[in-house]
């Protein structure tokens, strides 16, 4: 999917959102969402499973060429910048180029799913990032 028709997409859920009134964050994904982002949602599902409290808040950076992506705030404390690749070379190529360009963040790598973490200190939840998406990069 391109730029173009990803922003129109989030444009139009975004529209429905407001007309359909507020939305839960109890409710970490749609059903909606389960067609498009499918490993995202698995990492979300399994977060709140190890007690993590996930709040989405849209896309995250529209410039890497993956097929979904989601901005993550985990606890009130963390930023999780999630992006799921349709080929498992562009996913890695992505990631230890994400490792290299941040060296402050840490990245992991699962399969398709690409996730950077922004936080500057242990929050205690690296760990569960761990247990979950294997060492960072």
């Amino acid at each position: 999917m391109n730029a173009n028709k990803l922003k129109l997409a989030l444009q139009t859920l975004a529209v429905s959102l407001v007309l359909t009134g507020c939305v839960s964050t109890a409710n970490v994904s749609n059903e909606a969402d389960l067609d498009n982002a499918g490993k995202i949602v698995w990492l979300e599902n399994a977060l709140q499973k190890e007690g993590v409290f996930v709040t989405p808040k849209g896309a995250a950076d529209l410039n890497v060429p993956a097929v979904s992506s989601a901005l993550l705030i985990l606890d009130g404390k963390e930023v999780l910048s999630v992006y799921e690749f349709d080929d498992l070379e562009l996913a890695s190529s992505e990631a230890y180029e994400f490792s290299n360009v941040h060296a402050d963040r840490d990245v992991y790598l699962k399969d398709d799913l690409v996730v950077v973490r922004t936080s500057r200190r242990d929050t205690g939840l690296s760990q569960t990032l761990r247990e979950i998406m294997g060492n960072a990069l």
